[in-house]
């Protein structure tokens, strides 16, 4: 892919035995092998492989159809890609703009906090969400909407460093976690 060209692997037996790619070929009998890159707008978005019982089917004069046949794919995931994006960012302003118009419209905002929250769980269609509000004069966070639990649920009160919420209060940094 970095160096976006065509690759053919014509001998996979060259390949290193641990090579999950020579093993899975091995076992269904193919020898040979070729992976054409898919980009766009010098984007890489994946590849195109191609196995083969002979190394002769990978000579010829098809791959200049292939690889067009790879540039026009490269083009369409770019494609789908920037439609998915665009329609998840109107999404997200979607939901920017209706809390903001509760707020403007609703004197009490703590009482929208649980519907800040859904809405956030909403756009990032998580299954659960909270929001931890900060004391700084006494550095510890509050959890003052924790959904799906019962709204009456009251939360922890962590310190400053203290968990991702007193982590993320005490550097004012996002945090992710991959593998909550």
């Amino acid at each position: 892919i970095r160096q976006r060209r065509t690759v053919v692997a014509a001998d996979l037996q060259s390949l290193p035995p641990e090579e999950p790619l020579r093993r899975a070929a091995e076992a269904r009998g193919l020898t040979a092998a070729a992976a054409i890159p898919l980009h766009a707008e010098g984007t890489p978005l994946g590849v195109l492989t191609f196995f083969t019982p002979h190394a002769d089917d990978l000579l010829g004069d098809d791959w200049l159809a292939l690889e067009g046949v790879a540039g026009q794919l490269g083009y369409a995931l770019r494609r789908i890609r920037s439609d998915e994006q665009r329609a998840r960012r109107t999404r997200e302003l979607g939901v920017i703009r209706d809390i903001t118009a509760q707020m403007l419209s609703h004197g009490d905002v703590e009482a929208l906090l649980p519907t800040i929250v859904a809405k956030a769980m909403d756009t990032m269609q998580a299954t659960a969400g909270s929001l931890y509000l900060a004391q700084p004069s006494d550095r510890v966070v509050h959890c003052v909407v924790s959904l799906p639990n019962p709204p009456d649920s009251t939360g922890p009160v962590l310190a400053y460093g203290e968990g991702p919420p007193g982590l993320v209060a005490q550097t004012a940094a996002p945090l992710l976690i991959q593998d909550y």
